[in-house]
């Protein structure tokens, strides 16, 4: 196992020009703009599989960092509105996202893709950037002027 490790090292070193002291830290919010700021990128040059993956992970680490703030989500309370339980509406809203990442329960399974999922995982990671009180930067504002976007269609 170690030799296996120290070959995939010395391969990324060689391959990309990659060494560990060369990895940066970023925070789990600066992870979900990163991947929501390509989503839009995505989105808006209509590759939906890029943007519903991007978007979908982007609103899982907004969600769960809510829930470890012990904030209210967005996905609650939009289903919590509904009359629905947060199980049902977020499976709906998700389903291409775990159809895309879940190749172990059905591996020969198309999926469906389509602008609304990752408009409306866009739009959810947006305003759970809002409820954590993260502060503004360039970056977010952003990813909130594309998700009002969608408002003004």
């Amino acid at each position: 196992m170690g030799l296996m490790l120290a070959g995939m090292h010395e391969g990324l070193q060689a391959g990309y020009g990659l060494s560990c002291t060369e990895m940066r830290t970023h925070s789990k919010s600066e992870v979900a703009v990163v991947a929501l700021l390509r989503a839009t990128q995505c989105y808006q040059s209509a590759d939906w599989i890029s943007a519903t993956i991007l978007a979908g992970a982007a609103q899982q680490v907004l969600r769960d960092l809510c829930e470890a703030h012990g904030i209210g989500t967005t996905i609650d309370m939009v289903s919590a509105s509904l009359g629905h339980q947060t199980s049902e509406v977020h499976n709906l809203v998700v389903a291409s996202y775990n159809d895309m990442k879940h190749a172990d329960r059905d591996p020969t399974r198309y999926v469906s893709v389509s602008p609304e999922e990752p408009q409306a995982l866009i739009v959810i990671a947006a305003a759970d950037f809002v409820r954590l009180n993260i502060p503004y930067s360039p970056a977010i504002g952003e990813i909130l002027r594309f998700a009002k976007s969608f408002n003004e269609e």
